[in-house]
């Protein structure tokens, strides 16, 4: 059926990909995580802000910024949280290369995986039981964001101090993708009814499902959510 779609020639095994984009070229397929380097925060303990770098290699070569800063506010006067991610002295590449900013709460578990709505339009869209079977429903753009609701009742669990933060963010590099050029995401974390979590990202459009790959896979399947919200930054 999908056969119609892919043409010769275009890269990839016909399908995704750039033409000419090989090992020989110096092309490499790489999912690679930054490092922590450093943690601050204000006497009040309200805001955190955080310094991580990528391999060196990754940031001369493939187009991975030199630092990466994440912002955590908390307000006192919604009970929200404020992350912004800045990067800094992103070089410029001709290889295929992408970043995300991974949201995966705590209460998101294979045991008890929680439900995830995006907001399209004004619309709010089950990923999983509101996408047409041979759409893409990996990859998808939002209006406002992306909702979690818990399945046990827990989903900010690590950030009630039982030391599953880590579980929350997470900032990747993966060379061998789409080209991007954001470099600053917000998402607003406002509180709502019962245990839902609410993630509005202000200039980060583009949510990846499933494994992190930049392309609109799977479409026959479902994809894995407890893998969380990739934004595309």
């Amino acid at each position: 059926m999908r056969d119609q779609y892919l043409r010769a020639g275009t890269g990839g095994d016909n399908e995704y990909g750039r033409p000419g984009c090989d090992a020989q070229a110096g092309c490499k397929s790489s999912l690679t995580q930054p490092t922590l380097t450093g943690v601050w925060t204000d006497a009040s303990h309200s805001i955190i802000l955080v310094k991580a770098v990528f391999p060196t290699d990754l940031h001369a070569n493939y187009g991975a910024p030199a630092e990466v800063w994440l912002n955590i506010t908390a307000s006192a006067a919604d009970a929200g949280v404020d992350l912004t991610v800045t990067f800094l002295n992103k070089t410029s590449t001709r290889y295929p290369e992408a970043m995300y900013c991974t949201f995966n709460p705590a209460g998101n578990t294979r045991a008890a995986p929680g439900a995830w709505t995006m907001d399209k339009l004004g619309t709010a869209i089950d990923v999983l039981s509101d996408v047409a079977l041979g759409a893409g429903r990996g990859l998808h753009a939002v209006t406002q964001g992306v909702t979690f609701h818990s399945a046990d009742g827990m989903a900010l669990g690590g950030f009630g101090g039982r030391g599953e933060v880590g579980r929350g963010l997470r900032l990747w590099a993966c060379t061998k993708a789409v080209y991007c050029t954001a470099r600053h995401l917000t998402i607003r974390l406002p509180p709502t009814a019962g245990h839902d979590v609410e993630l509005n990202t202000l200039d980060a459009a583009i949510v990846r499902w499933g494994t992190l790959y930049p392309f609109p896979t799977p479409l026959l399947t479902q994809p894995d959510v407890t893998t969380g919200a990739n934004f595309f930054v």
